[in-house]
């Protein structure tokens, strides 16, 4: 928009237009800095919802400012999230949902790996889950199979994929012929879903990217 020429005429209308609008702001300065102090949820990334595509489930954030020592997350329902403490610290609330986030990767794809693993016959260890920046998964010599809690924004086929790559790797610790062909055996499209792992990450939201355990 162009600016405007004023007239000589029209300097003290706005003279007094700008000294009851300087009136109204310091009226309201008692009600706008407590709501500065304390920034609202959502900054940073936090998010006021958790979408986990490998679950099918979504959950609604509920959050709560309070004096609490630390910041604590507690399912209200199967779809709704109640978050407070100090949500002012965005470390500590990321990190608050990096455990929540942790313990849905034990109770849902523990049992699915079990499942996996009676499906192709390849028996693991144990399973343990981690928050890795750059891994989805590993497996130790020892047959440990180790989950990127990250997994759960992933496709539910992608997680799968994931999983079954992981048991294979306890019979070929290696990325050899022999172990492609016995990935093959189990997901005879793996190249598609292998491919697609390359562009997944982009799939993690900001706030749990930045956990790194």
């Amino acid at each position: 928009m162009r600016g405007m020429a004023l007239g000589s005429h029209d300097v003290p209308a706005v003279g007094a237009l700008l000294r009851e609008s300087g009136k109204r702001i310091l009226a309201h300065k008692g009600e706008v800095r407590p709501r500065q102090a304390r920034p609202a949820f959502g900054c940073m990334g936090i998010p006021s919802e958790v979408r986990l595509p490998a679950l099918a489930m979504t959950w609604h954030i509920t959050a709560r400012e309070s004096d609490a020592k630390s910041v604590t997350v507690r399912e209200l329902g199967p779809d709704r999230l109640l978050v407070f403490g100090p949500l002012h610290d965005v470390s500590a609330t990321r990190e608050a949902l990096g455990r929540w986030l942790m313990r849905q990767t034990r109770e849902h794809p523990f049992p699915k790996l079990k499942s996996i693993s009676r499906t192709t016959g390849i028996s693991y260890t144990r399973v343990v889950v981690r928050r890795q920046r750059t891994r989805w998964a590993s497996c130790s010599p020892h047959g440990t199979v180790s989950l990127n809690s990250k997994l759960l924004f992933l496709p539910p086929t992608v997680v799968d994929y994931v999983m079954i790559h992981e048991l294979c790797h306890i019979r070929e610790m290696n990325h050899l012929q022999r172990f492609w062909a016995l990935v093959e055996h189990h997901v005879p499209d793996y190249k598609v879903h292998d491919s697609r792992l390359r562009d997944m990450w982009k799939l993690v939201p900001r706030w749990a990217a930045k956990v790194n355990v």
